[in-house]
């Protein structure tokens, strides 16, 4: 039932109730219709205020609902931001791979990795079109690896090993990535 039936309703009920009143009060005296024509302006007052309240009442949760639903359609749009960034954040590390100083940051990341293995004798793998940055070198290469860039170190037995791939770094960055394109963006 909708807010104008319920008011009409209730309005109905009051105003069938005021005639009856006065049908009786007609018949006793003049007296009597006074006091019935007061009832039935406390009982329409009554029923009016008690319309209202109910009325505030559904508006503010209304008002909440819709207040709910742009917080979460704000945070969706905002985690969206996020996301786009860190995928731009992840296409430019790619492009690194054609740069001229890639051949220089991959050595960078297999000295890092020999040092934290603690090994000279490392094996280090790459991707296919990476191994062509090792020819000549002191490093050791191992099978190719399927991963956008960087590399793996391990001992030559396979016991250890460091991940220096782009995926790696960037899985283990992201979080701090994360908060650091929020902080930015918002």
């Amino acid at each position: 039932m909708g807010f104008e039936a319920l008011t009409h309703e209730i309005e109905k009920k009051a105003a069938e109730e005021a005639r009856k009143i006065l049908h009786d009060a007609q018949l006793n005296a003049k007296g009597i219709i006074s006091k019935a024509e007061e009832e039935s302006k406390k009982g329409i007052a009554a029923a009016k205020s008690e319309v209202s309240s109910f009325l505030e009442s559904e508006r503010a949760e209304r008002l909440t609902s819709a207040k709910l639903a742009c917080s979460k359609i704000l945070a969706e749009a905002k985690e969206q931001a996020v996301e786009n960034s860190l995928s731009n954040v992840w296409e430019e590390m790619l492009k690194r791979r054609t740069s001229t100083s890639y051949k220089k940051l991959l050595h960078l990341l297999a000295q890092s990795a020999v040092e934290e293995l603690g090994v000279p004798n490392a094996v280090i793998c790459t991707n296919a079109s990476d191994r062509c940055h090792f020819a000549g070198t002191k490093y050791r290469l191992g099978e190719p690896i399927a991963c956008a860039g960087g590399l793996v170190a391990q001992k030559k037995d396979g016991s250890v090993r460091v991940d220096m791939t782009f995926e790696a770094i960037f899985a283990q960055k992201r979080e701090d990535l994360r908060k650091q394109i929020f902080g930015m963006l918002f």
